[in-house]
């Protein structure tokens, strides 16, 4: 079903791998608490993806991708103080 969508999206079959590559990744950093937050962004910037994807090409319900987005959304507001300690040098 996977390879029939992402056909249908037009970019080819490479970009359903790095997708589920980014996917992987981001559950990663979800499971360390250093990179937690950079984990629920990326996945968050990946739901925005979907969702656009299903509204302007491919069609369908955007609905799951939307919870997702939440869910991501919050686990990214809830680390953003660990996030700004990974992008921000400390202070010595």
């Amino acid at each position: 079903m996977m390879v029939e969508i992402f056909g249908h999206i037009g970019l080819g079959q490479w970009f359903r791998t790095v997708t589920g590559l980014v996917e992987v990744s981001g559950a990663i950093a979800l499971l360390l608490p250093v990179t937690a937050g950079l984990g629920g962004l990326l996945l968050a910037v990946t739901m925005c993806f979907a969702i656009v994807i299903h509204l302007f090409v491919i069609g369908g319900s955007p609905l799951p991708a939307i919870v997702l987005l939440l869910i991501t959304a919050g686990i990214t507001w809830l680390y953003r103080a660990s996030i700004l300690r990974l992008i921000r040098p400390t202070q010595t």
